[in-house]
């Protein structure tokens, strides 16, 4: 139990017993729970998941595709969010509930992901069997890695079809 005072005595899921949890609507409907002086939205208690919050993707280029500079866990959409009650802006930005995927979120026109594929046997040919999906080339594998994969064998130089 907390040492909390009760912050809502007409309230009985209003305690500082309660768990935080979102509750469904708009920033303004949301309930500090646990009387800990935090609304859901700014309470670093609240848990993820199905009652609590949801991690937003900044779009730093408004292009519509979330990049994978900036996150947010929140419980409603956060895009330029103002606290009715004081006019204060909380967030500034777009932000979406997709993974990121935008490889270049300083620049609208660039949003391409690649499959790139392992090239083991360095002769510019990748292995059809090894694709990854990524903004740029992986590192650190020891090993290059390329666009294409037209190689029928990852040990043999000889074999590359360009």
């Amino acid at each position: 139990m907390s040492n909390r005072p009760d912050c809502n005595d007409s309230n009985a899921n209003i305690s500082p017993a309660q768990a935080e949890v979102c509750e469904a609507g708009a920033f303004s409907g949301q309930v500090d729970n646990d009387c800990d002086g935090d609304k859901n939205d700014v309470d670093p208690e609240l848990p993820a998941g199905s009652s609590g919050t949801r991690l937003w993707y900044g779009d730093g280029d408004n292009d519509g595709h979330a990049g994978p500079g900036f996150k947010l866990r929140w419980c409603v959409n956060p895009t330029n969010l103002v606290d009715p009650a004081t006019g204060n802006v909380l967030v500034q930005g777009t932000y979406l509930a997709t993974e990121p995927d935008d490889c270049n979120d300083a620049h609208s026109g660039i949003i391409q992901r690649l499959i790139w594929y392992e090239d083991r046997d360095g002769d510019g040919c990748g292995n059809p069997l090894t694709g990854r999906e990524a903004c740029g080339s992986p590192a650190g594998c020891g090993f290059p890695f390329v666009t294409n994969n037209k190689d029928t064998s990852d040990s043999n130089p000889a074999d590359c079809r360009p």
